[in-house]
């Protein structure tokens, strides 16, 4: 298939698609539009009776806004003083325009789980020092920049103007922009805050202890007070593909109340206090109640956790966790009206510092949406305080939902999974000749990101993408890379895969299988890694394969080895995991089993890099010395047959190429 005959397919399937969609809706006008005057106002469908079921009442007409709090997933200041410093880890995040070099931050966020209209949309800096009495204006940028490589040389460029500006700003208080204009959906959205006068302001960043956040106001109610909301559900992942529970989806709440009560003074209220305490250390007793109210988990739990910040601990010692009953108001409950524990420890800690989140495994209590109730109490000589929702560092229930997929419809024998990436671009017909291997080869396809070049945008996926690879969507489990990630938010991809989760999980025979995405956190304590680790905890299996887009190790000359995956390796290392599959450097190697630093072990990961997809081809640079096969100069796809207890492997090349690769290993 030359280039002309796959842009024309694919426009002749379009414009097929479109006609049939107008005859459709022709028909549908036609039909609809002598019962228009006889038809009743819309009312939800959730309100409409279903066969065996009772009529339930309708809904309120004037329902409550809802809206989702996300916090920051990446933010930087950089410097023009120090063009080519990176300050990602930075506490705070300055914005200076009273001298000549300036400063600025940038901040980015991705928004998913919005399926109504966008009401409203507001970016909350909270501002720690202002030497002015001017805030500095916002703007949208390319959201295409690493939290720990930016810099002022390679800050990202502008794409819209001024979108809010401020006056004067107090300091210790949050700061509230209008970015309604730019936020109409999920996506990822990048803003840069600059100086447009003789500003100096200073914010909290992510890693300090108001980190940046972004309110998404649905429709169909009042725009909330300046106040954050009491309850919000912050999904860091795409939506789900089904009314099953969204996949690899994590959900963050912030208690609906929270309260100590002391023994000393058992009639007394300390609802409004910014503290909680529990306190053992000598009679009297002091303990701390914390009620959350969870709604939207429509799949399985996998994991749910209390994260809680110590200011203060006397004893070094953490208290234990119990759940109670949840009829008790913030404003009322003291000592002898203190609710009865439910349920014995459900977990303790033991040593715990000052100043760091400290997280309770309360999985065993929340199996659901529910109001949930726990109580903080000591059990020996502890004297600790947190932080309350009142405070700086407000409690959080974390929600882990289950990221396991269908698997893929098993064939018989045992099964394959084949693949590559860095495959489609418009402008040559190398993923033809791969999509070729791939109509020979039966079992589940699986890529290694950057699908379709070279942004990544819908039109490129049906393009370019869809006559070649895309004969094979329904058998393909994707993940995405970084150029599919030039379109914002990767919603090219997410698209064209029926918005398939960020990451998942699925069963291939006896082998579990994770589809990562390297394109967003995966640092330790990010809720991708806390995710597989969980994952990995409750499915033990032994043979284990994990595959994303960039590779922790490569003797490529493009772009080499990426330290920033080394938690994802750490974690598979450390669980036993057999292997790993990347793309990202345009050619082909396979490494001996590694460690988590990445010397031989023959109890450790092997590594295959597949970015032999068609795009073009990268040179090996310096070969590392755990490189056991590498070439640099055939396009093909890597072929693993996945048996009970081990893998056979086998690179198979295009038509007219005679490199190839193969062999076989035992899981461990």
């Amino acid at each position: 298939m030359n280039v002309r005959s796959k842009r024309s397919k694919a426009a002749k399937a379009r414009q097929a698609k479109i006609a049939l969609r107008i005859v459709f809706i022709y028909f549908l006008i036609l039909t609809i539009s002598p019962l228009a005057a006889c038809t009743p106002p819309a009312i939800a469908d959730s309100a409409i009776p279903r066969t065996g079921q009772e009529p339930t009442a309708l809904p309120e007409l004037n329902a409550v806004a809802t809206s989702l709090t996300f916090i920051a997933e990446a933010d930087a200041q950089v410097n023009e003083s120090d063009p080519e410093a990176n300050f990602g880890d930075s506490t705070f995040l300055q914005v200076d325009g009273a001298t000549d070099p300036g400063v600025e931050s940038f901040i980015r966020f991705t928004v998913t789980g919005i399926s109504d209209t966008v009401q409203s949309v507001r970016l909350r800096v909270y501002d720690t020092t202002n030497d002015s009495d001017n805030g500095p204006a916002v703007y949208a940028t390319e959201p295409t920049w690493n939290e720990s490589r930016i810099t002022w040389s390679s800050r990202p460029a502008r794409v819209s103007g001024e979108l809010d500006n401020k006056d004067a700003i107090t300091t210790n208080t949050w700061v509230e922009y209008d970015v309604t204009s730019i936020v109409t959906g999920n996506g990822t959205f990048s803003f840069v805050l600059a100086a447009d006068s003789k500003n100096a302001t200073t914010f909290s960043s992510r890693q300090g202890s108001e980190p940046p956040q972004l309110v998404v106001t649905l429709a169909d109610g009042p725009t909330p007070t300046s106040a954050p909301p009491a309850t919000v559900a912050a999904t860091l992942t795409p939506p789900p593909t089904s009314t099953q529970g969204p996949p690899g989806t994590s959900l963050i709440f912030i208690p609906e109340a929270d309260a100590q009560v002391e023994e000393s003074n058992p009639d007394q209220n300390y609802g409004n206090a910014a503290t909680l305490e529990a306190d053992n250390e000598s009679d009297p007793d002091i303990e701390s109640f914390i009620r959350f109210t969870v709604t939207g988990v429509s799949g399985m739990v996998q994991g749910a956790r209390l994260r809680l910040y110590v200011t203060s601990n006397g004893s070094k010692n953490s208290p234990a966790v119990y759940s109670t009953d949840p009829s008790w108001a913030e404003a009322e409950i003291t000592w002898n009206t203190r609710p009865a524990r439910t349920s014995d420890v459900i977990d303790n800690k033991d040593l715990v510092d000052t100043d760091n989140w400290v997280e309770y495994d309360v999985t065993s209590a929340v199996t659901g949406d529910g109001t949930f109730s726990f109580v903080l109490a000591a059990d020996s000589s502890d004297a600790i305080t947190f932080s309350s929702r009142q405070g700086n560092n407000a409690p959080q229930l974390v929600i882990l939902l289950n990221g396991t997929l269908a698997s893929p419809t098993p064939l018989a024998g045992d099964p394959v999974l084949v693949g590559a990436g860095d495959i489609s671009v418009c402008t040559n017909d190398n993923d033809e000749l791969t999509a070729q291997l791939l109509d020979n080869i039966p079992g589940t396809v699986f890529t290694t990101g950057d699908n379709a070049y070279s942004d990544g945008t819908f039109e490129q996926f049906t393009d370019c993408y869809g006559p070649t690879w895309g004969r094979h969507k329904d058998r393909t489990q994707p993940v995405p890379g970084n150029h599919d990630y030039h379109t914002s938010g990767a919603a090219g991809y997410f698209q064209y895969f029926d918005n398939i989760p960020s990451y998942y999980t699925y069963d291939l025979g006896t082998w579990r299988i994770y589809a990562l995405n390297s394109e967003i956190d995966v640092s330790a304590g990010s809720l991708q890694a806390t995710w597989l680790q969980l994952d990995l905890a409750a499915n033990p299996r032994q043979c284990v394969l994990a595959y994303w887009h960039r590779p922790r190790w490569s003797s490529g000359d493009h772009h080499g080895s990426n330290p920033d995956l080394q938690t994802l390796w750490q974690i598979l290392y450390e669980s036993g995991a057999e292997l790993v599959l990347n793309g990202h450097e345009h050619n082909y190697e396979r490494f001996a089993p590694m460690n988590a630093a990445g010397a031989a072990d023959p109890l450790g990961l092997r590594e295959f890099v597949v970015g032999t997809g068609g795009r073009n081809l990268y040179e090996i640079g310096d070969v590392l010395p755990v490189s056991e096969a590498h070439d640099s100069a055939t396009y093909g796809v890597l072929k693993l047959t996945l048996r009970a207890a081990g893998y056979d492997w086998q690179f198979v090349p295009v038509a007219g190429s005679t490199f190839t690769d193969g062999g076989s290993s035992e899981c461990h």
